[in-house]
């Protein structure tokens, strides 16, 4: 590996990443094509230095670095050690179910979302064709997906493929019947790494920026330049997520549970958080947000 640093200027607001960043300690930051939002976010990373592969390349040929590869490799077999084998039987998927199909494209894959209207055992599943702003989308046979679905406590995933494009007597889709799905168990309080943005205020109402480091149903870890409280203070931590196509903010009160800074993040100070109290809404929509992003990362098909 041939690390070099990368000078803030280097780095476009508001652009997609030409290659991936990587902290100090070579662990990445952010994927190439990610998108950095504002200065502030900028800054933050920053504090653990900023470096790039010199030897990295954007093309399917690109060489991943040894750590996230060790990392991957890790998680990979944590994850096969979850991951069991299903058919859509054992499913059970109500009428009306959201399922998730993203593309194989290599770069840039498009994620849609869709409801199931039933299906033929060993022929076919009938799900609603994908719409964008109230219009429906343009699909083709043939086209092949990876299908997401959260149910029970598991994640589950397939290959699948459009077997027929209907529009009569509404426009629908049948995909081709799954010989095998992968599911894996999903913890109690499971977790995601995020690398967003938030903004965080206390009892004197002064918002101080943070990253959102990673987040769960019931709190987070997010990353300061600053202290964002007392220790069992509450306070509110706002931040955006992209649900189903659309971007939803979440201002979720919690309580700071931990404070504590590592020598290896700079001048970072870590403030662990605990929600507290959330409505209802915001329950569904930061649950829904996890574990469809824990679907996301699932092994593909």
């Amino acid at each position: 590996m041939a690390f070099v640093p990368v000078n803030k200027g280097e780095v476009g607001i508001g652009k997609p990443l030409p290659w991936p960043l990587y902290d100090q300690n070579q662990t990445l930051l952010l994927a190439n094509g990610s998108v950095i939002e504002t200065d502030q976010h900028l800054d933050i990373l920053a504090e653990s230095g900023l470096y790039r592969d010199t030897q990295w390349r954007a093309k399917s040929g690109q060489r991943p670095d040894a750590a996230p590869a060790a990392a991957a490799e890790k998680k990979d077999e944590a994850q096969a050690q979850d991951q069991k084998h299903y058919t859509l039987d054992d499913l059970k998927l109500p009428v009306g179910e959201n399922l998730q199909l993203q593309t194989r494209a290599e770069q840039c894959a498009t994620r849609y979302y869709v409801r199931v209207i039933g299906y033929v055992k060993g022929q076919s599943l009938l799900v609603s064709t994908p719409a964008q702003e109230g219009k429906i989308l343009l699909m083709r046979e043939g086209q092949d997906f990876i299908v997401r679905v959260f149910a029970g406590k598991s994640a589950f995933a397939f290959s699948s493929n459009i077997v027929k494009v209907c529009n009569v007597p509404y426009p629908y889709l049948h995909l081709s019947y799954p010989n095998e799905i992968t599911g894996v168990m999903i913890r109690k309080s499971p977790r995601i790494d995020t690398c967003a943005i938030a903004s965080v205020s206390g009892q004197k109402q002064k918002k101080t920026p943070a990253m959102l480091v990673n987040l769960s149903t019931t709190g987070a870890l997010l990353h300061a330049r600053t202290e964002l409280g007392q220790k069992d203070e509450v306070v509110t931590v706002a931040f955006r997520v992209m649900l189903n196509g659309m971007e939803l903010v979440l201002n979720l009160p919690a309580k700071l549970r931990s404070i504590f800074r590592k020598e290896s993040e700079g001048g970072n100070i870590n403030h662990g958080v605990e929600f507290c109290d959330l409505a209802d809404q915001d329950k569904v929509a930061l649950q829904a947000y996890v574990y469809w992003s824990l679907i996301e990362n699932q092994a593909e098909g």
